[in-house]
């Protein structure tokens, strides 16, 4: 060969090579730092793991995983839901320690698979009597099966290397007639399977044993990516555990801040209409604005229960809520003022509502939080009694202790608005804050003047007996 073709064969290979690489630095280009959709990473097999778990997480969200995983638990314990309730059990179900999770993240890793995959053509397959073939799609006119296996170090594997040995054991169980084509498993474990086929299929081909070595290499074969990493779907689960927490302190968001409206409120009135600050009179309309704002909640609490996006979060649920018992606490101001003109130009109006806006909004937290907190520690006491103790458990710690950081979050809101606004009042404005004290004078010489009559009235019997003995 001269040496000008020598060459030209050099620049040839040169140039294909440089090619490949351009190729594969365009597809790593399209991997890291655009978002394609997961499908079509698990179509390719191009995987750059920054990247991946982006189009994972945009994939399925905490919404959706949390919808996928009560489908999966409304299906496995059907009886348990109509019981406890699907977010009750959907919670306990999901906990580390529980037997029940492994199996959950099985079954919702094919739920999972079938979302995402679903435009190429995968389907679950519906007939229970087939334990080795989870999902199916048509190639070339031809049913291809695939099955889908989850496994997780625990008790029984604490490495990945004892974890690939679970994987190789579910293979060899499954084998025989009815086989599906593809195994798939979580995209994170599918390098340390491969690598134990390979060091036992070395093992076998050493000793002769040439059933096993093409049975290893046949299952090597069917070996495919799940499209998402077992820390992914652990991940996902933790997600769903956490909308089915919200959820439950949602459900009880609504009432139980309307309750410690009402509680608070007839408390308050009842104390100044017992030390004499207030008429029957005044004490009856203040119990009816009470009463029609409770009621005016409790149907709102109603309403919001029927939807699915407020539910979502105990923040949407108890804050329309919370507004609207505030907007009717408000309107009742402006009613007991004279109108908005009269309410406008009364400081006291100002103050209350400063008042009424801190202890809705610490209230709403209080609740929330305190909800999230009782939850947590309702479901850990409930569990001593059993798995019937759980659900009943969290539900009541997280209306107890909801309730009761909503009580303190409302009182301590109340004032901490109420003292802002008087000082803003007396800082910017001071005439009109000074008028507003001379108010309060007035009507506490009035209180007094009131109650010196009404002592004077109760002392008259006794002076009357006095006399006629």
């Amino acid at each position: 060969m001269t040496s000008g073709r020598i060459h030209v064969v050099l620049a040839f290979a040169l140039a294909k090579l440089l090619l490949l690489q351009l190729a594969s630095g365009v597809t790593h280009a399209q991997v890291s730092t655009a978002y394609v959709p997961i499908r079509q990473a698990v179509a390719t097999g191009t995987y750059h793991t920054p990247n991946y778990l982006n189009v994972v997480n945009n994939a399925v969200g905490r919404e959706r995983a949390y919808q996928l995983f009560s489908g999966v638990v409304t299906d496995k314990y059907p009886h348990s839901v109509g019981r406890f309730g699907k977010n009750e059990v959907l919670v306990r179900a999901l906990q580390k320690q529980r037997t029940q999770r492994p199996i959950l993240l099985g079954q919702y890793a094919e739920d999972r698979f079938v979302e995402i995959n679903k435009d190429a053509g995968w389907r679950k397959v519906k007939d229970p009597f087939a334990p080795q073939r989870d999902v199916w799609r048509r190639v070339n006119g031809r049913i291809e099966y695939g099955q889908i296996k989850v496994h997780g170090l625990g008790k029984t594997a604490t490495t990945m290397r004892e974890l690939a040995g679970v994987y190789i054991n579910s293979m060899r169980k499954d084998s025989g007639r009815g086989q599906a084509r593809l195994f798939l498993i979580p995209d994170d474990h599918i390098d340390s399977v491969k690598g134990l086929i390979d060091e036992r299929r070395a093992t076998a081909v050493a000793r002769g044993d040439t059933k096993e070595a093409t049975w290893l290499l046949k299952q090597k074969e069917r070996l495919a990516r799940l499209g998402a990493s077992y820390e992914t779907l652990s991940g996902e689960a933790d997600l769903a555990q956490q909308a089915g927490r919200g959820r439950i302190v949602a459900r009880y968001a609504g009432p139980a801040i309307t309750v410690i409206f009402l509680a608070g409120s007839t408390g308050y009135e009842t104390y100044k209409w017992s030390s004499g600050q207030t008429t029957g009179t005044e004490f009856a309309m203040q119990m009816g604005k009470t009463g029609s704002v409770v009621t005016l909640g409790l149907g709102t609490s109603y309403l919001v229960a029927k939807s699915e996006f407020l539910m979502a979060s105990p923040y949407r649920a108890g804050g329309v809520v919370t507004a609207v018992v505030f907007l009717a606490e408000e309107g009742w101001l402006v009613y007991q003022h004279g109108g908005f003109a009269n309410a406008f130009s009364s400081p006291a109006f100002f103050v209350k509502s400063g008042g009424s806006f801190g202890a809705a909004t610490l209230g709403l937290i209080g609740f929330v939080e305190g909800g999230k907190l009782g939850l947590a520690w309702g479901a850990a006491i409930g569990t001593c009694f059993g798995p019937e103790g759980t659900a009943p458990g969290a539900a009541i710690g997280g209306v107890v202790v909801g309730m009761f950081g909503g009580a303190v979050g409302g009182i301590v809101g109340y004032l901490g608005g109420a003292t802002m606004t008087d000082w803003m009042l007396e800082t910017f404005s001071p005439d009109f804050y000074y008028g507003m004290k001379i108010d309060a004078i007035d009507n506490a010489e009035a209180r007094l003047k009131s109650n010196i009559e009404r002592l004077s009235g109760l002392s008259n019997p006794l002076t009357n007996a006095t006399s006629a003995n």
